[in-house]
């Protein structure tokens, strides 16, 4: 319509109302600029909410999980203190509370810390939407910590193989079914994974001792033990420093 005023107007020469018909078309272009943009900024706000909300129940998660790996590897190194302890003639064991020992201690939870949520916002450029810049660095340095401390509670020493390795198959397998270790989710699907606390082998004696006997043959298992179990120590170390980590960011990100 405005089109049309604006042809009428040019061939009757009336230059005013030219212009004032431009005028109102560009206004008009401006204004429709204008609130393309600012619906698109809206959007952007809306995204940008939404990936911190999703991102700050990522690190609740985080923070639960790392209490739950805190109670897990402690009983990982309670079994495998035992068990070095039977090895080095410190302690009297049972032979099968020996196997079983030995057998929990190598029990690992080696999933990374899950980061889906930072991951997607970055590859899709929603990250740059989130806060304030000073909210971005805070989320940006808790996923770096979380990575570097990612190399530690993937890592396994050897320990675990060479324990695994000279324990006898049938053993593994009867402990795997009498005592399992129980694996639950949690209202998000995470995983939650409990140790059995005692066992019931029902080995004969006969069999028990040779299990025992061809453990305690694998070379040097008493040293590899024990850098398993420090190895642990440094899990410990850092799943409580990841659980105040997640605490902090939480409070931090919770305030803005």
């Amino acid at each position: 319509m405005l089109l049309r005023t604006l042809r009428e107007h040019g061939k009757t020469h009336n230059w005013f109302a030219v212009g004032v018909d431009l005028l109102v078309l560009i206004v008009g272009v401006f204004i429709g600029m204008q609130a393309t943009n600012w619906n698109d900024a809206r959007l952007a706000r809306n995204e940008g909410r939404q990936y911190l909300e999703r991102i700050v129940a990522d690190i609740r998660a985080d923070q639960v999980d790392m209490g739950r790996r805190l109670a897990y590897y402690t009983q990982v190194r309670e079994y495998g203190v035992a068990a070095l302890a039977a090895l080095e003639g410190t302690r009297a064991m049972p032979d099968e509370a020996f196997l079983f020992a030995v057998y929990e201690s190598t029990q690992i939870v080696p999933r990374p810390i899950n980061r889906s949520t930072y991951d997607e916002a970055v590859a899709g450029g929603g990250f740059a939407q989130i806060g304030s810049s000073e909210i971005r660095s805070l989320i940006a340095n808790y996923y770096l910590n979380r990575e570097a401390a990612d190399v530690t509670i993937r890592n396994v020493p050897p320990y675990r193989d060479i324990a695994r390795r000279y324990m006898p198959l049938h053993v593994q397998e009867f402990i795997r079914e009498r005592c399992p270790e129980v694996r639950l989710r949690d209202t998000r699907g995470d995983n939650i994974n409990v140790l059995p606390t005692t066992c019931e082998l029902e080995l004969s004696a006969s069999e028990a001792a040779a299990a025992v006997s061809r453990v305690r043959s694998a070379p040097g298992l008493s040293l590899d033990l024990t850098r398993y179990i420090s190895d642990i120590d440094q899990k410990l170390i850092l799943f409580t420093a990841a659980r105040d980590s997640a605490t902090h960011a939480i409070d931090a990100l919770s305030r803005r």
